[in-house]
């Protein structure tokens, strides 16, 4: 009777948890937004495996054929002479590169710029909803479900898409942190996310000035005793640690000149600006010709 009883309980208990679940299910499905959530999410992991399926089999573009044959040469040890441009972003031939090694191919690949995509359009609707309201969310996140401009990048393996997706969670975190003073640990997350998207992307490291703005607006010097942005800050330079020294390796001499584009870098037999181009931009504004050369003006 005991052993009976003893093989019951597993089972009696798997059924209540069964039972919690429908439950909760049943109860997150009655909010309107949120069955147009779960409508806007099918849609868009419909549109995007169908790009995934019309662009399997093509060919890359150039700077895709750069971040995935740099993730080759990682992954097959391939002795290349290729010196890699300081500004170009490495997470996404790091990504790659197991990818490679475990033999699923090109096609792996691209499931991660799909994985990428479809989250995009989820953390859409979670930060609009944190900053705005949940009708606003509703339409962004449909927005970015079938705007063409995600659609048409979810079939390339580029930067630009996963770099936003990072984005988007490290600014969802720092708002439910920092603005909405929720949970502090939030904003060790957001020092991860941003760090991960400035290494997808090099360009959103000036993003970092909005937030600094803001918390200097917010708190005055007092934030000099906030031990939570400190411990972001932390976060951020040992999640971009591996990149700094893969930059060393690469440059030894000059290394953070010639990242943020001081210091021009030989890539290909050529002389590249590199980094976050600072010294190119600055020396563009001097040079008052090639200004107003610009289209726009």
């Amino acid at each position: 009777m005991e052993k009976a009883r003893e093989e019951e309980k597993p089972e009696k208990k798997l059924e209540e948890r069964k039972a919690r679940i429908k439950e909760k299910l049943a109860l997150w499905f009655k909010n309107p937004y949120n069955k147009g959530l779960f409508a806007i999410l099918i849609l868009a992991f419909v549109l995007r495996i169908i790009i995934l399926a019309i662009t399997s089999q093509q060919g890359l573009w150039w700077d895709e054929a750069g971040y995935m044959s740099y993730s080759k040469k990682i992954a097959y040890g391939w002795n290349w002479t290729m010196q890699w441009n300081p500004h170009k972003p490495v997470l996404l031939s790091w990504l790659a590169a197991p990818i490679f090694q475990l033999g699923l191919g090109e096609i792996s690949v691209r499931l991660l710029i799909f994985l990428f995509s479809f989250a995009a359009v989820w953390l859409t609707y979670l930060t609009c909803k944190e900053f705005f309201d949940k009708k606003i969310a509703i339409v962004s996140a449909f927005l970015m479900a079938v705007f063409w401009v995600p659609l048409f990048f979810t079939g390339r393996i580029l930067t630009g898409l996963p770099s936003a997706t990072l984005f988007f969670a490290s600014l969802y975190f720092f708002y439910r942190s920092y603005i909405k003073k929720e949970n502090p640990k939030f904003l060790w997350l957001f020092g991860i996310f941003f760090a991960l998207a400035f290494m997808m992307r090099v360009s959103y490291g000036v993003l970092i000035i909005p937030f600094v703005v803001y918390v200097i607006m917010e708190e005055k010097l007092t934030f000099l005793k906030n031990k939570h942005l400190w411990i972001s800050v932390f976060f951020i330079l040992l999640t971009i640690s591996p990149m700094m020294f893969w930059i060393y390796r690469m440059y030894p001499q000059n290394t953070i000149a010639t990242f943020l584009g001081l210091k021009s870098a030989p890539v290909g037999g050529e002389r590249f600006a590199a980094g976050l181009g600072i010294g190119g931009v600055l020396s563009s504004f001097i040079d008052l010709k090639y200004v107003l050369q610009w289209p726009l003006l």
